[in-house]
């Protein structure tokens, strides 16, 4: 990918604020040269002045023991924490958006005398976005577990009529306890994974979200109660609860396969030392 950076600069006074007392690795541009650059990121990027605890801790091995000489994989983890935290900013606003609506019609609620439904553009935009950052995630750590394993032309979590690619490459070869545990660790994460993905290209790729339902106002019979259905996926399932328990189980699936990835990388260390 080309590498975007600003043309002018405009210099200020610097009375206050933190000096650089680390660095990253830069590579120049049209070149294989890494170069020292002050700061410890060449750009921060962020949703929220937040940090998620869970995440940070799950990454946090894995990125201690990686030597700084491997720069492309160190840029990759920080890019997979970057995708899990954009995980749970869409699934934060999903759910506030959600609970915005139902306290508005729990307050005042004029009820239809048919079935109608409220296209609400943050539900549908947020799902989508949400939907796009769990493939991607799933390609980066299938980059990561490539590096790390030695296994090329890996780039994305691709699943067919033959398997999964990235078990059936770690599976290659001959016997290798730490392949071959981490290839089981994936199988038993198969059937969620599959089903998200299918999610991801059936709503976003093909049908443009056809299937997904914000909230659904019920023909009201002149009861004391009107009923509205909770925004819903197409298999009906409640559409905050399938971000919770699909982020919940993504984030299960790298628990589960990051303690392979850091044996490797420090028997690899310990073999370059």
């Amino acid at each position: 990918m080309r590498t975007f950076t600003p043309k002018e600069k405009f210099a200020v006074k610097a009375d206050t604020g933190n000096k650089a007392v680390d660095y990253h690795m830069e590579r120049k541009t049209g070149t294989n040269e890494w170069v020292k650059v002050p700061g410890r990121l060449s750009l921060r990027v962020g949703y929220l002045e937040k940090h998620y605890e869970d995440i940070d801790n799950l990454l946090q091995d894995i990125e201690e023991v990686i030597p700084e000489n491997r720069y492309i994989l160190s840029e990759r983890v920080g890019r997979l924490k970057h995708k899990l935290y954009g995980i749970k900013y869409h699934t934060e606003i999903f759910v506030d958006e959600e609970k915005k609506i139902i306290n508005e019609y729990q307050t005042e609620y004029d009820a239809p005398d048919h079935d109608s439904i409220f296209h609400n553009p943050k539900l549908i935009y947020e799902m989508e976005s949400f939907l796009f950052q769990i493939k991607s995630v799933l390609d980066i750590f299938t980059q990561i577990m490539s590096m790390i394993f030695n296994i090329s032309k890996m780039n994305t979590y691709s699943i067919s009529e033959k398997g999964n690619k990235i078990i059936n490459k770690l599976l290659e070869g001959n016997y290798n306890l730490l392949r071959n545990e981490l290839a089981n660790q994936l199988q038993m994460h198969e059937s969620w994974v599959r089903d998200a993905i299918d999610m991801r290209d059936e709503i976003t790729h093909i049908s443009d979200l056809r299937g997904f339902l914000c909230f659904i106002k019920h023909a009201w019979d002149g009861g004391e109660h009107a009923y509205v259905s909770y925004p819903s996926m197409p298999d009906g399932t409640r559409a905050s609860s399938y971000m919770i328990n699909t982020s919940t189980n993504l984030l299960q699936l790298l628990s589960d396969s990051i303690p392979f990835l850091i044996t490797k990388v420090k028997l690899d260390n310990k073999q370059s030392s």
